[in-house]
């Protein structure tokens, strides 16, 4: 009796160890799956989607995209004054008288009130028959050459050109309300490169600084200029232009 009950407690503890043991070593594997549950990293994925399909009908008509070029601006345009040479006059034609040849003679004599016509260049009758000469005028002398106002700049060997209006006229122009004057002058040299004539074609709209200009104009001396091997008189214009900031 005493031995069969040491077997059956001897039984009952090694179930209840092995019983221990399996339930340790279950609690241990739930806890390292949880361990690794923990740490594991989160991935992501993307996915490429089809193209969708053309609708029926025919493919897609994409919208034309034009292009708007903008246009060039019209190169600018250069006005150039061209001042024109004046033709010289053509002398007048003087008639001539032609004598021919041949030989006669006669006499007569008669009287007559009617006044006969000349037949050559001549002058007012005196009413007896006799003409008085005429006096063929000279010819005119040839006109003034006109050159470009850039020749004539070149021209100039010395004289200020910097002629500025006295504080009147200054003064008088911002009353105006005017910053800004121009005034176009003719100049005239002779063949020797003195200045034989100056006159305002474009007023600066003040006298008195017209006539500071002419005067100033008049202490230029200018190199003579040649035309056809000789120095001739030209003339050209100067343009002043005078402003106040």
């Amino acid at each position: 009796m005493a031995s069969s009950k040491k077997k059956t407690w001897f039984v009952l503890a090694s179930i209840l160890l092995h019983t221990g043991l399996g339930v340790g070593i279950f609690a241990s594997g739930v806890w390292n799956i949880e361990r690794l549950d923990g740490t594991r990293m989160s991935s992501s994925f993307a996915v490429i989607l089809p193209p969708m399909p053309a609708p029926a009908g025919g493919d897609i008509k994409l919208a034309e995209v034009k292009l708007d070029r903008k246009k060039k601006p019209p190169p600018p345009v250069i006005v150039q004054l061209e001042t024109k040479q004046d033709a010289s006059t053509k002398p007048s034609e003087v008639p001539t008288t032609v004598i021919g040849e041949g030989s006669g003679s006669g006499s007569g004599s008669g009287s007559s009130t009617d006044i006969g016509e000349c037949l050559v260049d001549c002058g007012p009758g005196t009413g007896s028959g006799s003409t008085s000469p005429v006096v063929t005028p000279p010819p005119k002398a040839d006109e003034d050459t006109f050159v470009p106002p850039n020749v004539l700049t070149m021209m100039r060997l010395s004289g200020s050109t910097q002629i500025h209006p006295s504080d009147v006229t200054k003064i008088s122009m911002q009353r105006d309300g005017r910053t800004r004057t121009v005034g176009v002058a003719k100049v005239c040299v002779s063949e020797s490169g003195a200045v034989t004539h100056v006159s305002m074609l474009s007023s600066t709209k003040y006298p008195a600084y017209d006539a500071q200009l002419t005067a100033g104009i008049k202490t230029w001396t200018y190199k003579p200029y040649a035309a056809k091997g000789r120095n001739v008189k030209v003339c050209g214009t100067v343009t002043f232009v005078y402003g106040m900031k």
